[in-house]
């Protein structure tokens, strides 16, 4: 560009033609001047390069550089606001960034990670298919660059692009909202905020002092800054191992997350095969047409210590074989190891351990359950201690030093022939 094409013409017109590498060649050559960055900027305003081209960071960066005001309004206009770092926040992005070394990383509880994430930041923000849409989603982005995942969130409001920036409508006469807006037409516009979502008559924004609606552009992330304080050093390291992880993780369970155990309506948080599982009517069905090779599971997400759970469960025409799994964990072949409540003829009451010391106790609970229909099941674990009890009547009272401290629930659907069974009314409480 430092030849015939002192604006960028040529370049421009030949980017939509260009390689993934020429492109980004191209636009690095174009942002190094005033007029070849201008050039660029309304190129993208007028849709005829792709705004991903302004995704880089340290593009954005040298268009800040070139500390020109037409620049800088072109490209609020192209891509959204982009400052550049605080000197705080730079301080505060170097100290955190020294504490979290590979050793003190390599020691985290991803599963307490997210647990946080889910009161901090799940919101706002979808990793791993879970959480909300307001702000941009994280399961693409540049994760295990934890320096990347600092700035972020210690400075949000460094750069936010077009689709994230933040409207603040005065409306009904003093009222003031802020949040992004989802959608516009001529009656109406949408305004998601932190909280909710609002549809807002554009009659209702009251008039700016200087003329026309009350409606203008905030610098700010709807992501407030703040977001590490109250939270310990081994907290934030567990945050940001979570969200650098590779792959989704249980969640250690927790007064917040305990909410989700089951939300009655799909099996959100819950992992199986979704040809054995179901969700009919609020309840969980473990239904099978044909015998199956080998036992099915379905477990929760929900890591859990010391807790009670209370679950109806009906074993249709008390055919076939079923279990309520605790303090388990699921293996890779899908099959899982840990306490079972037993299910089934001959079983009902009985604790089995499954792949491990097998029948714990065989004290039966047969004379007790309804044949057929509902039964309820009511299982305790506090520390070494596990207590099941069958229709109010308790059957497993029993101190065990070799169990697990930790795990997850799971229900099973036996290998053999076909079965249906169901479960309803799960109660999950925590330290009982």
């Amino acid at each position: 560009s430092s030849g015939g094409d002192m604006d960028g013409t040529f370049l421009i017109e030949l980017f939509s033609e260009f390689t993934a590498d020429e492109k980004d060649a191209a636009s690095t050559t174009l942002c190094g001047r005033v007029p070849t960055a201008r050039a660029l900027l309304g190129a993208v305003i007028e849709k005829r390069v792709d705004t991903a081209v302004l995704g880089r960071a340290v593009l954005r960066r040298q268009l800040r550089e070139l500390r020109d005001s037409e620049v800088n309004a072109l490209m609020l206009k192209a891509w959204g606001h982009s400052r550049g770092r605080t000197t705080n926040a730079q301080t505060a992005i170097d100290a955190w960034a020294k504490k979290l070394t590979p050793d003190f990383l390599a020691r985290a509880d991803v599963s307490h990670g997210r647990a946080l994430f889910a009161k901090t930041c799940a919101s706002c923000h979808e990793l791993f298919g879970v959480g909300g849409t307001i702000g941009p989603g994280l399961t693409g982005s540049d994760r295990r660059n934890h320096r990347y995942l600092l700035e972020n969130i210690l400075d949000p409001s460094s750069e936010v692009s077009l689709d994230y920036q933040v409207t603040i409508l005065g409306i009904d006469k003093g009222r003031l909202v802020t949040g992004i807006v989802v959608g516009e037409n001529a009656e109406t516009l949408t305004l998601q905020t932190a909280e909710e979502q609002l549809v807002i008559p554009l009659t209702s924004i009251d008039d700016a002092p200087e003329g026309g609606p009350d409606r203008r552009l905030s610098k700010l992330s709807i992501m407030p800054e703040g977001q590490l304080d109250g939270l310990s050093t081994s907290d934030v390291r567990d945050l940001i191992a979570y969200l650098g992880s590779p792959q989704q993780t249980l969640i250690e369970a927790d007064d917040h997350s305990v909410l989700s155990f089951f939300n009655g309506e799909n099996l959100d948080g819950w992992i199986g095969d979704h040809s054995v599982w179901s969700v009919e009517r609020g309840e969980i069905v473990g239904r099978t047409a044909v015998g199956l090779k080998q036992n099915s599971f379905l477990s929760s997400e929900l890591l859990l210590t010391d807790f009670r759970l209370i679950i109806d469960v009906r074993l249709e025409d008390n055919q076939g074989n079923s279990g309520i799994q605790v303090r388990s964990i699921r293996e890779a072949n899908g099959l899982m190891r840990g306490y079972q409540a037993d299910i089934g003829i001959g079983w009902w009451g009985k604790l089995y351990e499954e792949h491990a010391r097998g029948l714990l106790e065989s004290k039966s609970g047969e004379s007790l359950i309804r044949p057929g229909e509902w039964n309820t099941y009511e299982i305790v674990m506090r520390g070494d201690r596990i207590q099941t009890s069958l229709n109010g009547k308790m059957i497993v009272d029993r101190t065990d030093p070799q169990a697990a401290k930790r795990g997850v629930i799971g229900l099973q659907v036996h290998s053999g022939g076909p079965m249906h069974v169901r479960f309803r009314n799960l109660r999950l409480t925590l330290n009982p």
